[in-house]
């Protein structure tokens, strides 16, 4: 049972990947615009499972719409934050430390490098 979820995790990352990859070269974008696509749709993912327990619930997300707002609220927001980060390294140390270093912004809400 456990190897069917990380195929679904693994097909969702893809879909992510694939999906970010598509917007990037739709708008001819650089590797730190398809990061923040990359980071956006993880966003997206999260949102997506994880708000409708949230909508019309007491002191929460109020209904449906609010909930695309907010979720669209989000995948600005990380996309903006990401790309602050610049272009990222390709190398795997490089790249493990440019994803540190996004992660950092992000969880500290949009603090600079």
């Amino acid at each position: 049972m456990k190897s069917v979820g990380m195929r679904v995790t693994l097909a969702s990352s893809l879909d992510m990947g694939r999906r970010a990859i598509a917007r990037c070269a739709a708008e001819r974008g650089t590797a730190a615009k398809f990061v923040a696509e990359l980071f956006s749709e993880a966003i997206s993912y999260y949102a997506s499972r994880d708000l409708p327990s949230y909508v019309a619930a007491a002191g929460r997300v109020a209904n449906a719409t609010e909930a695309i707002r907010l979720k669209e609220s989000l995948r600005r927001v990380t996309k903006q934050q990401v790309e602050s980060v610049g272009e990222p390294r390709l190398g795997p140390k490089q790249w493990q430390e440019y994803v540190a270093r996004v992660l950092r912004v992000l969880q500290d809400k949009g603090a600079s490098k």
